[in-house]
């Protein structure tokens, strides 16, 4: 059998391997520390004890609403079981558009801006990597990073409404 694979096939197969996160699970969290909508400075250390998880997305990207929107009811329920969730928009907008974002999707848990360069240098990212979002980070209790699913993460966003869940409830 004659098998050809295209330049195109070639190309996106090194995109989603560099995109995705090439560092070792589990890994110790780097310090990661924002200001809320509300004003409050979250500290992911503070969080110790916890499960978190921190999503990296856009105020304007389709996938990162419909991912806000499911994880609504999952903070709602496993949040006095011990999750915390973070989001953190990357985009350049968000600086104007993200109160209009929690208003919009209810979002309960806390918000905040991160740069491009807190966001590689938390996932562990190649500054050089195009990142894709919504990219969802899972701390353990300890403080390790144990699951990291960045945007690429095809099969993982694709059945995310169980994958939130299995996620999160495994480690609390």
């Amino acid at each position: 059998m004659n098998v050809t694979i295209s330049r195109r096939e070639i190309l996106l197969s090194c995109l989603a391997a560099s995109s995705a996160s090439a560092a070792a699970l589990p890994r110790p969290a780097t310090p990661l520390e924002f200001r809320s909508l509300s004003g409050k400075q979250v500290n992911l250390a503070a969080l110790k004890g916890k499960v978190v998880g921190v999503m990296f997305f856009s105020t304007d990207c389709s996938h990162c609403q419909h991912t806000t929107t499911l994880l609504g009811p999952l903070y709602d329920e496993l949040h006095p079981k011990g999750l915390e969730l973070c989001g953190l928009a990357v985009n350049p907008m968000a600086a104007g558009n993200l109160g209009d974002f929690k208003t919009k999707y209810k979002v309960k848990f806390p918000l905040g801006l991160v740069t491009r360069a807190e966001w590689t240098r938390f996932t562990d990212m190649p500054a050089t990597a195009r990142g894709y979002v919504p990219h969802l980070v899972v701390v353990d209790r300890q403080g390790a990073i144990v699951e990291d699913h960045p945007g690429l993460d095809r099969d993982w966003w694709q059945g995310q409404e169980t994958g939130l869940r299995r996620s999160f409830e495994q480690y609390l």
